[in-house]
């Protein structure tokens, strides 16, 4: 059964299934819901990749906050990092987000995060593996 395999440990993982992974094509997905805890401004050009994103460090250690939830970050603009994007977002920035699931889950987690993220936010998305340029 084809799988992907290329997810980077920032990216929130999910199965394709018996769908085909190659050139030109596109995986989503299914909807779930997200606490945005952080974002910061993708642009850049103060390195060779071309985009700002939260580190992996800091990733890690906000995982703590939620162990039994994925924290993940995206890396939009990001030059040749990664073919994994997020819907429901703003491509102009980064972000890091732990996975909440249901609606339920994620007021849960929001709540665990408040003190700690006060403009944290919840949001319904996708993950989507676009393999359209490849």
């Amino acid at each position: 059964m084809p799988q992907y395999d290329g997810f980077g440990a920032n990216d929130l993982t999910f199965l394709t299934g018996r769908a085909q992974l190659g050139a030109g094509t596109r995986h989503e997905s299914d909807e779930f819901y997200a606490v945005i805890l952080q974002s910061i401004k993708a642009g850049s050009t103060k390195n060779r990749i071309g985009c700002d994103f939260i580190s992996e460090t800091k990733r890690l250690a906000e995982q703590k906050l939620v162990p039994h939830n994925k924290v993940f970050t995206s890396r939009n603009a990001c030059v040749g990092m990664t073919i994994v994007s997020y819907d429901n977002v703003d491509n102009n920035f980064n972000f890091m987000a732990a996975y909440g699931g249901t609606e339920e889950q994620a007021k849960a987690i929001l709540r665990a995060v408040k003190k700690r993220y006060p403009s944290a936010t919840i949001r319904k998305m996708r993950v989507i593996l676009d393999f359209a340029d490849q």
